[in-house]
């Protein structure tokens, strides 16, 4: 996995440049279709291009604008929550075991006038 920005740089050009390269692909593909005498005999042929490049082409438009985005910013902003809680906490002298819960271990939160109240329910 690329952890450093520098890879990460190379690895968004290197993904832009072979998005660029289909929807490039497509569109002489689709220019030539309408334009250009295809010789029926790679009518098929050039049909099934088109009908590839494009599902490609949805294919990239969903990595870089649809769910998989949404999930990155997501995951993000959880990552940015959990600090900011974590930060919060040390800045108000709360041990860091206060504030985990154990895998497997349930808790209650309960809203109060003082703040909020949270109980850990003993493990079974």
């Amino acid at each position: 996995m690329i952890t450093d920005e520098r890879g990460r740089g190379i690895l968004n050009a290197s993904g832009a440049a072979i998005g660029l390269s289909l929807i490039g692909l497509l569109g002489f593909a689709l220019w030539a279709l309408i334009f250009r005498e295809v010789p029926e005999a790679n009518q098929n042929a050039m049909t099934l291009l088109i009908g590839i490049l494009s599902a490609n082409v949805g294919m990239v438009v969903g990595f870089y604008f649809g769910s998989s985005a949404t999930t990155k910013k997501q995951s993000d902003t959880i990552d940015v929550m959990a600090k900011t809680a974590a930060t919060a906490g040390v800045a108000l002298g709360v041990p860091e075991s206060a504030l985990l819960i154990p895998t497997g271990a349930q808790a209650t939160a309960t809203s109060t006038p003082d703040g909020t109240i949270i109980e850990k329910e003993p493990m079974a």
